[in-house]
């Protein structure tokens, strides 16, 4: 399933995502720098109930401050993130 990841922070930020229904620890996108605004499009596993989860890592490249989330989603949906 699709789902776009949208950098609303005030930086650009580098990001990680790993699909939590995937059944594998490895990420699916490895500190990809999205500048403030950009989005990025990437194709999960849906569960049984037809969601997406996916867990996120955000770091800002200036500042370096990091947050971490874990979300739940229906195809399409657009998920931002920000530090």
């Amino acid at each position: 399933m699709k789902v776009t990841i949208n950098n609303l922070d005030v930086d650009d930020i580098f990001l990680t995502v790993t699909d939590l229904n995937s059944g594998s620890d490895k990420p699916i996108l490895v500190r990809a720098q999205l500048d403030y605004g950009q989005h990025q499009l990437l194709m999960v596993v849906a569960d049984q109930a037809g969601r997406g989860q996916i867990e996120w890592v955000a770091e800002a490249a200036k500042t370096h401050r990091a947050r971490i989330e874990t979300v739940s989603f229906n195809a399409g949906e657009i998920i931002s993130v920000k530090t």
